[in-house]
């Protein structure tokens, strides 16, 4: 992929999108793309409850360099993010986030990830899980930004 490129994949379940990638154009080593992988919480105009996403497959080895959590309105709502080695069998997934909490709030965005298990191995399964029902809030985004190799 060209630097500068941009593809997008689109399903029901995730949108995932490469916003750039590295290349140096004379068919030398492609560099590490920053890929996105965004999620719909939505409940279907009820407030969002406990819930577990559909897996995505990451065929690569990312790390995670960014999260954005954005609701449709103030409340409050705590999201985890978990990741699992595929398998053809039931995965083990293992809890790589510190906790995403919306309290009293709309959005947050955050860079530090303090707390994080920000790598991913290649052939892994990353899925996003509401704990506790949320309060006034009935559609979140989450949007991990990574970047591969």
């Amino acid at each position: 992929m060209e630097k500068g490129s941009v593809l997008l994949i689109l399903s029901s379940l995730y949108l995932v999108q490469i916003l750039s990638g590295g290349g140096s154009g004379g068919g030398g080593s492609a560099g590490p793309a920053t890929v996105t992988i965004s999620r719909t919480l939505d409940g279907n105009g009820a407030v969002l409850d406990v819930y577990t996403s559909a897996p995505v497959f990451i065929p690569n080895t990312c790390t995670i360099t960014q999260v954005v959590l954005d609701a449709d309105q103030v409340g409050s709502l705590n999201v985890i993010v978990e990741k699992a080695t595929y398998t053809t069998g039931t995965p083990t997934y293992t809890t790589i986030s510190s906790g995403l909490a919306l309290s009293s709030a709309r959005s947050l965005k955050d860079s530090t990830l303090t707390g994080w298990s920000t790598g991913i191995s290649p052939n892994s399964l990353v899925r996003f899980s509401i704990t506790a029902t949320a309060t006034f809030i009935t559609k979140a985004g989450l949007t991990l930004v990574m970047s591969c190799s």
